[in-house]
């Protein structure tokens, strides 16, 4: 049986208070762009719903944290399917190391899968990706998070192909998972967490990581034209 999970653009969220809470961002959602819906389970396939995933555009309003990857416009990926955000509301997160979130799995994914996803953006993020590219990240991106292995069809949680994933993109996405080796380029990555709403993971570039998403975007124009 299918049913809709709706992350994105459900009324009336509201942010819970983090007043106090060091480096934290108050910033106001605008939307997934580029990015799609995709199809999950969490039950090896034995129910399954849509979930909306991309990249999530902000406007960064206030907050103490003063490190990079969360200052005016920026952009995130979500990396907790169990919460909510909604289009044009505000939120108050903490900036904590990645490997402690989602706050849903406590006491967050720890350092083994943290060091996955920044291969993953380290080997396949690239500035002005396409949709299809954001759509075959968030589905990476989520294997990583929620399952014990890398696979997209099998294990607790399973990206099927449906919606806005094409079995060639499931096919790309398993790929991009099958080349985590620990040997690959990474990018720094923190996560924005808070209590009843969708966390989210940060780039927060450095100057080598810059150069690495110039030479990303190449290669992915060369992919795309091959």
């Amino acid at each position: 049986m299918t049913k809709t999970i709706a992350l994105v653009a459900v009324a009336g969220m509201t942010s819970v208070s983090m007043a106090g809470i060091p480096n934290s961002v108050e910033a106001t959602f605008n939307g997934v762009s580029p990015g799609g819906t995709l199809v999950i389970s969490h039950d090896a396939g034995e129910s399954e719903g849509n979930a909306g995933g991309g990249l999530f555009n902000w406007t960064r309003t206030g907050g103490s944290y003063t490190g990079a990857g969360a200052s005016g416009e920026f952009i995130s990926m979500c990396i907790e399917t169990t919460e909510n955000v909604s289009n044009g509301d505000p939120y108050t997160y903490q900036v904590v190391n990645l490997g402690q979130a989602p706050t849903a799995q406590a006491p967050g994914m720890g350092s083994a899968k943290a060091n996955l996803l920044r291969e993953l953006f380290g080997r396949f993020y690239y500035a002005g990706m396409t949709g299809e590219d954001a759509v075959k990240m968030q589905a990476a991106t989520w294997e990583i998070v929620n399952d014990a292995g890398l696979d997209l069809s099998s294990g607790d949680f399973r990206v099927a192909v449906g919606q806005d994933l094409s079995a060639s993109m499931q096919s790309s996405a398993q790929s991009m998972l099958d080349a985590l080796d620990g040997t690959g380029p990474t990018l720094s990555l923190r996560a924005m967490v808070g209590g009843g709403i969708q966390d989210q993971l940060i780039i927060v570039p450095t100057p080598g990581s810059v150069a690495l998403l110039g030479l990303g975007g190449l290669a992915a124009i060369r992919r795309r034209r091959g």
